[in-house]
């Protein structure tokens, strides 16, 4: 940015409509790169940036300071429109890159041992889900510490829920420069997480929650005693045999989840619990269970849902794909819903519009095709010469040898 350019922006910017500043901010505004999810500041922050974002910040327009709340990068300004505004420019404030980002002199823009304890749930809400905050933050939520240490049970509970639809549970560590200590504590997050299932109460409540944190989240590394965590989540809810629609509790589905730490073999394809067989039937390889149309009618009740839903090893070819129809078709239908059929079309078409590759006429395909068809033709003009060629009769044979 020149100093001649920089002062027709400020000059423009102190006057413009509140609509063209918000623009402007927008525009300027650099996005951290997905994956580098920790800051230790802006060491680049110009000194013309902050000029420009204070004098904003003076106008003190309501637009402007939606736009410095979501854009701005200087923490002077963000912490005081983060204290003279309302609930939403506060959650705009706490869903900004730069909300723990330091500057020289370090001046925080939230201070959380006073302020979470003043936030509302909207509040607690958008700052969980920010995926650009320290390792630091994310730990002291997991671990109940620091300025969670007098959180609610309530607001634990719905921090840990949107903590699970946080981006940054689903995404590996990703940077350019290689640092194993940086890497190791970024996927502490994940390690922390995963290690609630050995310490929160087993309750169904508790498994709700849990089950919404791990739905997405990277794998730990090192996990241990996975069967003994596993029986510690055995306490589904009573049921008939003869129901075979009733729900066993989120404890079953966090069962599976827990499951998918272990490799999708034998041993699991194998095992009495039905939970553990989901965890399979959604991530085995269709190249190394070439049968894996019988395990339809070995587990009618399990087996088909998960695989239509889960497995997208089962969907990216026709061959798949068209056993997979067929075994929706013929799954049992005593209620007459059509659900396993309507679960395919559903499925099919979402990933038809996600992944249209996939459904794409593969051009070798498309020549097999038509040298096939060609092979038929010529083989079925043999058929019928050979039919026509009879031994004895020179006459039609002459007639056969003529066509």
């Amino acid at each position: 940015m020149s100093s001649t350019w920089h002062s027709i922006s400020t000059a423009f910017l102190a006057v413009c409509p509140a609509t063209e500043a918000y623009k402007w901010l927008e525009a300027s505004f650099i996005k951290p790169k997905a994956g580098n999810y920790f800051f230790s500041g802006r060491s680049d922050l110009e000194e013309k940036r902050r000029t420009v974002e204070y004098i904003l910040y003076k106008r003190n327009d309501y637009l402007i300071d939606l736009g410095l709340a979501q854009f701005a990068y200087t923490p002077y300004v963000l912490k005081r429109i983060f204290n003279r505004r309302g609930v939403a420019i506060r959650c705009a404030v706490l869903s900004n890159p730069c909300l723990f980002s330091t500057s020289i002199p370090p001046e925080p823009i939230v201070d959380l041992k006073v302020d979470l304890g003043s936030v509302n749930e909207r509040e607690l809400k958008t700052v969980t889900g920010n995926p650009y905050l320290p390792v630091e933050f994310y730990e002291h939520l997991l671990e109940r510490t620091e300025y969670f240490k007098e959180i609610s049970d309530k607001h634990y509970k719905m921090a840990l829920i949107e903590l699970g639809k946080n981006p940054r549970m689903a995404q590996e560590y990703s940077s350019d420069f290689m640092d194993g200590w940086t890497e190791y504590r970024y996927n502490s997050v994940f390690s922390k997480a995963w290690e609630l299932t050995k310490e929160l109460p087993a309750t169904q409540e508790w498994a709700y929650v849990l089950n919404s944190l791990l739905q997405k989240a990277i794998h730990p590394v090192g996990f241990k005693e996975i069967p003994e965590t596993l029986k510690r989540w055995e306490i589904d809810r009573p049921t008939e045999a003869k129901d075979s629609y009733a729900w066993p509790g989120d404890s079953y589905y966090l069962r599976s989840r827990i499951a998918d730490l272990l490799p999708p073999d034998e041993a699991l394809l194998k095992a009495e619990d039905s939970a553990l067989r989901r965890s399979f039937y959604r991530r085995f390889s269709p190249w190394k269970f070439k049968n894996w149309s019988d395990f339809a009618a070995a587990d009618v009740k399990v087996f088909l849902e998960e695989a239509i839903r889960s497995n997208m090893q089962l969907w990216y070819r026709a061959e798949e794909r068209e056993v997979l129809s067929r075994l929706a078709w013929d799954h049992p239908d005593p209620r007459s819903d059509m659900m396993m059929p309507n679960l395919y079309k559903g499925i099919e078409s979402d990933l038809n519009q996600d992944h249209p590759e996939w459904f794409a006429p593969n051009p070798a395909d498309t020549v097999n095709a038509e040298l096939v068809a060609r092979m038929e033709e010529v083989l079925s003009a043999i058929n019928e010469k050979i039919e026509a060629f009879e031994p004895g009769n020179p006459q039609k044979t002459q007639r056969w040898w003529k066509k």
